[in-house]
């Protein structure tokens, strides 16, 4: 059987996307708050929520990024 190994820079490319998808959705949070009037004590509260969106955005961004770099790879193949 073949071992994978995932490269650190694959990695930490990976963690800075989903970092990047739970501050989108921190501050998706935060504007709600604003929006509606809330307490600043749901920023803590709503934690649980915001990673769990998070997440789900990690997977619709993963989704769009696996879709992209297959458009490409057919377009490269194509050219050639």
């Amino acid at each position: 059987m073949k071992d994978i190994t995932i490269k650190g820079k694959d990695i930490s490319k990976e963690l800075c996307v989903f970092i990047g998808c739970v501050v989108v959705m921190e501050l998706v949070n935060i504007y709600a708050i604003i929006a509606y009037g809330g307490k600043w004590i749901e920023v803590l509260k709503s934690l649980g929520f915001v990673f769990v969106s998070a997440l789900v955005l990690y997977v619709i961004v993963g989704v769009i990024r696996l879709a992209i770099k297959g458009v490409s790879v057919l377009i490269k193949k194509t050219i050639k």
